[in-house]
């Protein structure tokens, strides 16, 4: 789960900012939990994460290098509005990425698509889009695309 690809060729910090900010404008105002992994692109990743998730008026916090369930955990623990774990998991170092957990410290399976909305284009096709990455992954999509399961 999550959003995965090559650190700067076909998942850049622009990507990350534009999906922190869409994430932001799903949960609301609040604390957002961020935390990453020991990839060498992670800090670069995680300023981006911050400046998207500040833009639409959340608080980041930020827990440092930590392994992703500790910021499921954190994210319970500490009510916040949901949490950002920068990392690719199991994929090749050259890679990042980041996983969004729900309010609940639950991971996106918490979070179902909503059929009725625009599909997010993978960071590999994002890349070949005719508009930036930047400019399809908006706040309103992601928002809409996804919704709290009842």
């Amino acid at each position: 789960s999550g959003v995965r690809g090559i650190a700067g060729e076909t998942f850049t910090p622009q990507l990350a900012a534009a999906f922190a900010r869409a994430f932001g404008s799903y949960v609301g105002r609040g604390t957002v939990i961020v935390g990453r992994d020991t990839r060498s692109s992670g800090e670069m990743f995680e300023h981006a994460v911050i400046a998207g998730l500040q833009s639409v008026g959340c608080q980041p916090i930020m827990a440092g290098i930590v392994p992703t369930p500790t910021l499921l955990f954190l994210t319970r623990r500490m009510q916040a509005r949901g949490g950002i774990a920068i990392t690719a998991s199991h994929n090749p170092w050259t890679d990042n990425g980041f996983k969004v957990k729900a309010p609940t410290g639950a991971a996106a399976g918490a979070l179902s698509p909503s059929p009725a909305t625009a599909r997010i284009p993978t960071c590999r096709s994002a890349r070949n889009a005719s508009r930036s990455a930047f400019d399809i992954v908006s706040g309103e999509t992601m928002a809409g695309r996804y919704r709290r399961r009842p």
